[in-house]
């Protein structure tokens, strides 16, 4: 049984949302790192993230992503 703790992050694409991704995936979490637009989930995915397309300002987008 895996025991790594999951963390989901929005705001991922830049700043202190990708800060925080970084930082927990270095201590060992497993991170879903989330964004809003579809190019930045295609780059967190090949910077090695598992993400998701989530815009928090869209109660359709936050049901999708869920």
């Amino acid at each position: 049984m895996n025991h790594q703790p999951i963390i989901l992050i929005t705001g991922c694409s830049s700043g202190i949302g990708r800060a925080c991704a970084e930082g927990m995936a270095r201590r060992g979490w497993r991170v879903i790192a989330s964004a809003r637009r579809n190019e930045d989930v295609r780059a967190l995915q090949d910077a090695g993230f598992e993400s998701v397309l989530i815009d928090l300002a869209s109660s359709h987008s936050v049901i999708e992503g869920a």
